[in-house]
């Protein structure tokens, strides 16, 4: 399928119309034609304050597998300053380096790919003028809401002062190491309500990200929101801010891997590590310095090394609450638990669930059986007391004054009736997401990309 997939590509280069099924992603050749019942996209170009600007919003029905290549629009030719593209309702989607290096020839780029099924990413490509495009290269947005993605791949985003993420609602089978290239600073970088299967190594490949100040936006600069990962590499989230407070936040996800230095934050940093469940924890997997407030509450971890937790240092402001550790062998639960730093001071203690063992299980099964022998024993008793009572006639009924009454008594009990049906009732899913990756005398508002 995928030699098919290239021999497709490379034919719509040559015709430069799509085949095999494949829909060529285009704005209208006329942008001022009121029949629009042929063309999926809708392109306006228009001034800002700071140039040219144009936003591409194109809508495909659900059963289109859609080719996105330099033939959307010709931005480098424009001339424009700044670009906003987005592609929803598609069966699936196939990103093409012609396109990434066509619309990257705009300084403030942003993309959206809203319910595009299958997303194909193919990005390994060379800017021919790196160097003449560079000092001009301000930032970069992508947005993926609703897809399945195969992977993430190395330099998927690159070249740029500026940098933002968001990966929401999604499957992302690989994120693969040096996925941000030469980009300075992140804006942002979150996913929420995904699956990831793995992650990488470092997903930048200077080592390291670098959020950037937070007058610049609004979003949070790195969120991990109910996320589920098979495996975080090493070093795969090294995360570092050092102008005002920004915040890390990884809540209610579940990690079933986490290698060492998985997750490195330090500088002027929030870090909030919530209600997670983490399945194996290598040496030092969480390295947390930070100047700012640290909160490790409510997380459940399976097994751990005994190092796991030792970088996670402790600031003036810490909050280690409510954290469960299983232990399986008996000796583990009378041990001193003390995983964080010593800065988080004593007594450092988990909450430990300990699985019972086979003498356990086999004691308590013995009780079990030695209650039910001394049930039946009892039972044959009372019959016997009963029929004893009758042979000797004792069950009378007197109606005699100062002659005994033996009755016998039935009582019907109306407890633990239901007081009704319980209802569950969860939050309506996102209707849509803006990204916020423009430039000042960008176009695109934000009641627009609702």
């Amino acid at each position: 399928m995928k030699g098919a997939l290239w021999l497709a590509l490379g034919l719509t280069w040559l015709l430069g119309t799509p085949v095999a099924g494949l829909l060529l992603a285009m704005c209208p050749p006329q942008p001022q034609q009121t029949d629009k019942s042929e063309s999926f996209c809708e392109c306006i170009k228009e001034n800002g304050r700071s140039g040219p600007i144009v936003k591409i919003t194109c809508n495909f029905n659900r059963e289109q597998d859609v080719l996105l290549t330099r033939a959307l629009y010709p931005f480098h030719a424009s001339r424009v300053v700044s670009a906003y593209v987005r592609v929803a309702d598609a069966k699936s989607v196939y990103v093409t380096r012609s396109f990434l290096k066509e619309w990257q020839s705009v300084p403030a780029t942003a993309l959206d790919l809203w319910r595009a099924g299958t997303l194909t990413f193919d990005v390994l490509y060379e800017f021919d003028n790196l160097h003449a495009y560079s000092p001009y290269r301000t930032s970069v947005g992508i947005g993926i809401v609703d897809c399945y993605v195969p992977e993430i791949p190395a330099k998927f985003m690159r070249d740029r002062d500026r940098g933002g993420l968001l990966i929401r609602s999604s499957l992302v089978d690989v994120f693969r190491k040096g996925a941000f290239f030469n980009i300075k600073q992140m804006r942002y970088l979150v996913i929420e309500d995904s699956a990831v299967g793995v992650v990488e190594g470092p997903v930048s490949a200077s080592g390291v990200v670098t959020l950037s100040q937070r007058s610049l936006h609004s979003w949070v600069g790195f969120r991990m929101h109910k996320v589920l990962v098979n495996s975080l590499g090493a070093g795969a989230f090294n995360i570092t801010h050092s102008s005002e407070v920004e915040s890390v936040e990884v809540i209610k996800c579940r990690f079933q891997e986490v290698s060492t230095g998985a997750f490195s934050v330090s500088g002027n940093l929030n870090v909030s590590f919530s209600e997670n469940t983490f399945g194996h924890l290598q040496k030092e997997a969480l390295n947390v310095n930070v100047l700012g407030e640290v909160k490790f509450d409510g997380n459940l971890i399976d097994t751990w090394e005994s190092d796991a937790l030792s970088a996670l240092q402790c600031p003036s402001r810490a909050s280690l609450q409510r954290n469960t550790v299983r232990v399986v062998a008996a000796q583990e639960v009378a041990r001193n638990i003390t995983p964080f730093h010593s800065s988080c001071g004593n007594p450092q203690i988990f909450t430990v669930i300990s699985g019972p063992s086979a003498l356990e299980s086999k004691s308590s099964s013995a009780a079990l059986w030695t209650l039910a022998v001394l049930a039946v024993l009892l039972l044959v008793l009372l019959i016997a007391g009963v029929l004893l009572y009758r042979r000797r006639g004792l069950m009378m009924r007197h109606y005699k004054r100062d002659t005994p009454i033996f009755l016998s008594v039935c009582k019907a009990s109306a407890d633990n009736v239901a007081n009704g049906p319980e209802h569950a009732t969860g939050g309506d899913a996102p209707s849509g997401v803006t990204n916020p990756m423009y430039e000042e005398g960008s176009p695109i508002d934000e009641e627009e990309c609702e």
